[in-house]
């Protein structure tokens, strides 16, 4: 009987060990790339991640690298990408990813700004650029830049005249 007891466990072992990672959905990833840009060192700490060992892909080592260690985690503890947010990330890096990648308020708890965020990974056309806040942002400098010429424009007439 222990033998194949033995055996039992060792083909649960094979096959556990044999499961390929289960993919998530383009946009999720897409979302755990974007939160990755400028959080790569708080996550690699967190996921106890040496990227300078890891720097082996061409455009943004750290990036992948930590997209991959993410989407894993996922994998290895069944978590979706809401339960991943709010159970691993510090709700100062949630909410500045909400306010300032996605244009959502930054405001709420953890959970709230979790939600927030993985509703908005979950639309297939979900892309991490805020353009509205960027747009409004080109706005701004634009009409800066227009009080700067119509001054420079008065300056010099007075020195004409």
């Amino acid at each position: 009987r222990r033998h194949k007891m033995s055996a039992r466990r060792s083909s649960r072992r094979l096959i556990a060990t044999s499961v390929s990672r289960k993919k998530v959905k383009p946009s999720i990833r897409r979302g755990l790339e974007s939160l990755s840009e400028g959080n790569d060192v708080y996550i690699a700490e967190m996921l106890s991640m040496d990227l300078a060992a890891n720097a082996d892909r061409s455009s943004n080592p750290s990036t992948l690298n930590i997209t991959d260690a993410l989407e894993d985690c996922m994998n290895m503890n069944n978590l979706s990408a809401e339960m991943l947010l709010a159970r691993f990330f510090d709700i100062s890096v949630l909410s500045k990813y909400s306010d300032e990648i996605l244009c959502k308020s930054g405001k709420g708890s953890t959970a709230t700004l979790a939600a927030r965020i993985a509703k908005e990974w979950t639309k297939d056309s979900f892309q991490p650029v805020c353009t509205t806040k960027r747009k409004r942002d080109k706005e701004k400098t634009e009409v800066i830049g227009n009080k700067k010429s119509q001054k420079e424009e008065i300056e010099s007439k007075n020195k004409h005249d």
